[in-house]
């Protein structure tokens, strides 16, 4: 796996975050450190958006996730991390 971004989430900022550079209908995780999912969705013209909270809308702790995508053939990949400060 290949890590080719690290994106910073600003301590108070409290918008969404945007992964670019997706293939097309890529299905999306975005994982705890240890493998915990936290959020999943299907990028949407090569983007995804995640608001930074987890599956059940709670604001995510500070930390690093990484973001794995899956292509239409299924071959996975880390697209990049993104820590998250509080």
């Amino acid at each position: 796996l290949e890590f080719r971004r690290v994106l910073f989430r600003s301590p108070g900022y409290t918008g969404p975050i945007t992964i670019v550079g997706l293939t097309l209908n890529a299905d999306v995780k975005i994982v705890t450190t240890n493998g915990i999912l936290v959020a999943e969705g299907t990028s949407n013209g090569g983007t995804f958006v995640w608001n930074g909270k987890d599956k059940n809308g709670k604001r995510v702790a500070s930390g690093i996730y990484m973001v794995l995508s899956a292509d239409e053939n299924g071959d996975n990949g880390t697209v990049c991390k993104v820590a998250v400060v509080n």
